[in-house]
């Protein structure tokens, strides 16, 4: 009885079947932010004690990343959040589907600006800059451009829009900002939805209660 007491609630809950799909999509979209992003940052690691593992006895090199790296981690954990908030959302499609539309929606407009406010910065670093590596030898530093040619010869670069797994990163996290913006505004209109219904329902309660009201006036004046 309660299996098809909830499936009539599903089926009058508003806009039910667009929140699922919208949602899976932007949870779907959450775990590839999240998978490459954790991607980047292991590879990165790897890639930076590769290149000091190859340098000559005595040089010292410096790899600063920062501009990528903070930005990316900030990314990366805000897809994780997006990830946990969608699904909260889905699991209450199938026990609450119309309790707290609103603030579902908030949480991923919130994250959403959050996320977009990350990535304009890291997909500008991506297309536009390059890690900052340094030698030094017994103290004295070594020409960028020496740098750069042993950088050439070893197979690598620091130029970031050169690097897949940045690549990766600075494009498929706009389908989970996508994504998430989608749901978060089908949400809306499911809770404006489920709102506007509220009021008709409390509307047609007054109406009767005012009309039994007079039906009982006029019965007891007679």
């Amino acid at each position: 009885m309660s299996s098809s007491n909830s499936a009539v609630e599903r089926r009058r809950a508003p806009l039910w079947l667009p929140r699922l799909i919208t949602l899976l999509l932007a949870w779907s979209w959450s775990i590839v932010g999240v998978g490459v992003g954790i991607n980047a940052l292991s590879k990165s690691k790897k890639t930076q004690s590769d290149l000091r593992k190859q340098v000559p006895t005595g040089v010292t090199l410096n790899i600063n990343v920062n501009d990528v790296y903070h930005s990316g981690i900030v990314a990366t954990v805000v897809c994780g959040l997006i990830f946990l908030v969608t699904t909260a959302s889905v699991a209450s499609l199938f026990s609450r589907p119309i309790r707290r539309l609103r603030l579902q929606s908030l949480l991923l407009a919130f994250l959403s600006t959050w996320l977009f406010a990350t990535l304009v910065p890291f997909t500008h670093f991506v297309r536009t800059r390059r890690a900052k590596i340094s030698a030094f030898l017994g103290g004295l530093a070594i020409p960028d451009q020496t740098v750069q040619s042993v950088e050439a010869q070893m197979g690598t670069t620091s130029v970031y829009r050169h690097i897949n797994y940045l690549k990766l990163v600075a494009i498929l996290m706009w389908f989970t900002l996508l994504f998430s913006i989608i749901a978060s505004v089908v949400l809306f209109m499911a809770g404006s939805r489920r709102s506007t219904a509220n009021n008709v329902l409390h509307s047609d309660r007054a109406t009767a209660e005012t009309h039994k009201e007079e039906s009982l006036t006029e019965k007891s004046t007679a």
